[in-house]
């Protein structure tokens, strides 16, 4: 190895020992933080104990639930099968109240949605998923 090529040689290692640290630094600089991901559905809340009415098929299973003392009440819908109406609304029609819209249904999985205590303990009771857009009725069952 001749002269100019040592000096070439060991300014290359410096250099390398210099701007190697230096650009690692800024790759770990330049790692974005994590993302934090809010869920599209708002978690579920506890299932009540008692099943007081219930019904199913093999496309939905519908549980009205309350606690031991009747003082808060639930309507458990579970879709087992996705629905042909992206836009639809649990609706509960009872004799001697106005038709109550519970909540919206979107993909299949577990729904839970409080309700008044009232309708629960009515009798022919009419559960329906209705799409409001074609005003079609896609499921309806009575208790």
């Amino acid at each position: 190895m001749t002269i100019p090529l040592r000096r070439l040689h060991i300014f290359t290692w410096l250099s390398f020992a210099i701007v190697l640290p230096v650009l690692w630094w800024s790759a770990i600089q330049a790692i974005p933080d994590p993302v934090w991901q809010e869920l599209i559905r708002s978690p579920l809340p506890l299932a009540l104990p008692v099943i007081v009415k219930s019904k199913q098929n093999d496309q939905w299973a519908i549980n009205f639930r309350s606690d031991s003392m009747n003082t808060r009440c639930q309507v458990e819908v579970l879709l087992k099968k996705p629905l042909t109406s992206p836009n639809s609304t649990l609706v509960i029609y009872s004799p001697t109240m106005p038709p109550f819209e519970v909540g919206k249904l979107s993909t299949r999985g577990l729904y839970r949605f409080e309700i008044v205590c009232t309708m629960l303990l009515q009798t022919n009771v009419v559960v329906a998923l209705e799409d409001k857009i074609t005003q079609n009725q896609i499921i309806q069952t009575s208790f």
